[in-house]
């Protein structure tokens, strides 16, 4: 039965949501920042956090699965980005793994990771509220909870360009 569901879940996954593969997407900030109300996210163990706990800082949230490639290729250099950017910036990320208690931990194993701050979607209802439809995506949320850009796709997150635009926040 646990086969048939992840196939199942697989499927959902993989014919709902678009892998956006190109080299390379742009940071779009958008003209008037967007209100994100008052989310709840869920941890990996099951434990739901307030967004606004995080209220201190910017946060840049990516949306990632373990089997897509881009989101795989990208996450490396957001772990730098954390670190490189300071206290005032927070990476977290989303998954959209179907059994994410499984994936992630292999995940970060075969990839040699530091631990990250992880979060899972497993049914789906964040990444829609917040209109999610490629991975990976990336939001940049201010301090005010509001979403001031996104970027759908693949990025070079340590590029010169990026990180100017970030650090002007």
């Amino acid at each position: 039965m646990s086969y048939k569901k992840n196939i199942i879940y697989f499927l959902v996954i993989f014919l709902g949501y678009n892998v956006n593969s190109k080299d390379s997407n742009e940071l779009v900030f958008h003209n008037s920042p967007k209100k994100i109300e008052n989310i709840f996210l869920q941890s990996v163990n099951g434990e739901e956090i307030e967004l606004q706990k995080f209220s201190k800082n910017i946060l840049i949230v990516n949306f990632w699965a373990t089997w897509c490639a881009p989101c795989v290729k990208e996450m490396p250099d957001l772990l730098k980005l954390e670190d490189k950017l300071g206290k005032k910036f927070k990476v977290i990320f989303i998954s959209l793994d179907s059994d994410p208690l499984v994936s992630i931990p292999k995940f970060i194993k075969r990839n040699k990771l530091k631990p990250f701050s992880s979060f899972v979607d497993t049914d789906f209802s964040l990444s829609n509220k917040l209109s999610v439809k490629i991975m990976p995506t990336t939001l940049i949320i201010n301090e005010r909870s509001e979403e001031v850009a996104r970027l759908s796709g693949y990025a070079n997150w340590l590029s010169k360009d990026i990180i100017s635009k970030l650090e002007n926040l």
